[in-house]
């Protein structure tokens, strides 16, 4: 199967848009929201996001049972963080991360709370703090300990 991959464009500093580039095809699922692609002139592979997928279609394409499946997860959103960037503390004392999702680019990164990444993905804000020297981490990961989200 073959898709159109979207990339984010920065025409001004106030609007971003996408534009759909490629052809790729489709090599092989890494988790049902996370597929490794292949660019059909350069060979090159690349991990991206069913959420930036377009299925391109011919009069030849058929529909199949795995591509349907694929557009229902698109519909879904679901995203993995692939790492924590930063961390940081917020006004009310909870904290955040900048999480870098899996099969995105860096213009994709966005700040959630640690309640609702510990909760599917407690490891990797372990990893992340624990790798870490800084006193936010510390305190980051006392804050962990106190919600029970690692011992």
């Amino acid at each position: 199967m073959f898709v159109k991959v979207a990339e984010i464009v920065r025409p001004s500093r106030r609007k971003l848009r996408l534009l759909w580039s490629g052809l790729y095809r489709l090599i092989s699922s890494k988790s049902p929201y996370v597929w490794t692609i292949e660019h059909l002139v350069t060979k090159e592979l690349f991990e991206t996001h069913v959420s930036r997928i377009q299925w391109y279609a011919d009069v030849n394409m058929e529909v199949s049972e795995e591509l349907q499946r694929q557009i229902l997860y698109q519909q879904e959103g679901n995203f993995e963080p692939e790492y924590i960037k930063s961390i940081r503390m917020q006004p009310d004392g909870n904290y955040s991360a900048l999480v870098h999702w899996r099969g995105f680019s860096s213009p994709w990164d966005s700040w959630k709370a640690f309640k609702d990444i510990a909760k599917d993905h407690p490891g990797i804000i372990f990893t992340h703090l624990t790798s870490q020297g800084t006193e936010i981490a510390q305190k980051a990961l006392k804050y962990g300990r106190d919600h029970k989200w690692w011992h």
